[in-house]
């Protein structure tokens, strides 16, 4: 439940950053070039889809977690080094909503050419009256690259199990759910998670989040480590 509880306070945290990055495409989705009212079925069918890849991604990296522990037996190193990976991108995210500069802007245009792929594959989406259209836009607009989604996948890898990591993917999805809502909906709205005083507030709480969390990787590896010499020392 904790790791759910991260995963979701990750996505609200990180929704400047959603907006910033998906907020363009949210408003597309509700408005189309079908209509220029926004329309709810529209923004539900794409974050539905968006938010399902998450959850498949998800349950994914869980199962393989899950099968690395089950070939190696439990290796506290491996979960370890994912959660330390999910800490310093919470920071790093946390350190760019507070300066405005992006910290994770060389890491999402490291894989960036799959973003434009998948943007150009899907735009006869975005022309067409289905729902479905829409929904199946969201499933590719998962894939896009995102600091954020590598972070909660860290998480999810350390769930233990296909269906924990997919329920953590969930929560982080719908962690980012109002924002994307709101700007695909009442764009004035939108504007408060874009918001300088927003953006700082946010960024400040996913660092104080990242420090916690790393400051609990460290003390868990090294209570691991005495641990271990402790054992060796008695044989």
């Amino acid at each position: 439940m904790i790791l759910n509880l991260s995963a979701l306070g990750l996505g609200l945290l990180g929704s400047a950053h959603c907006v910033s990055m998906c907020g363009p495409v949210a408003g597309l989705c509700a408005a189309s070039s079908i209509s220029v009212r926004p329309s709810v079925g529209r923004t539900l069918a794409f974050n539905s889809g968006r938010i399902a890849t998450y959850t498949l991604l998800g349950a994914t990296f869980g199962l393989l977690g899950e099968n690395i522990n089950g070939l190696y037996g439990f290796v506290p190193q491996v979960g370890a080094a994912l959660r330390l990976v999910a800490a310093v991108v919470a920071l790093a995210a946390g350190v760019a909503l507070v300066s405005g500069k992006s910290a994770l802007a060389s890491l999402e245009r490291f894989a960036s050419p799959i973003g434009a792929l998948i943007r150009r594959r899907t735009a006869p989406w975005m022309r067409s009256p289905q729902l479905s259209s829409f929904l199946a836009f969201g499933f590719a607009w998962g894939l896009v690259p995102c600091g954020l989604v590598y972070s909660a996948l860290a998480l999810a890898a350390t769930s233990g199990s296909a269906q924990a990591g997919g329920t953590t993917m969930l929560y982080f999805g719908l962690g980012t759910l109002p924002a994307l809502v709101l700007v695909g909906l009442a764009s004035r709205a939108a504007r408060s998670f874009s918001s300088p005083l927003f953006r700082r507030a946010a960024g400040t709480l996913l660092i104080v989040a990242g420090a916690v969390q790393l400051a609990n990787v460290v003390m868990s590896t090294t209570k691991e480590s005495c641990c271990h010499h402790s054992t060796i020392a008695e044989r």
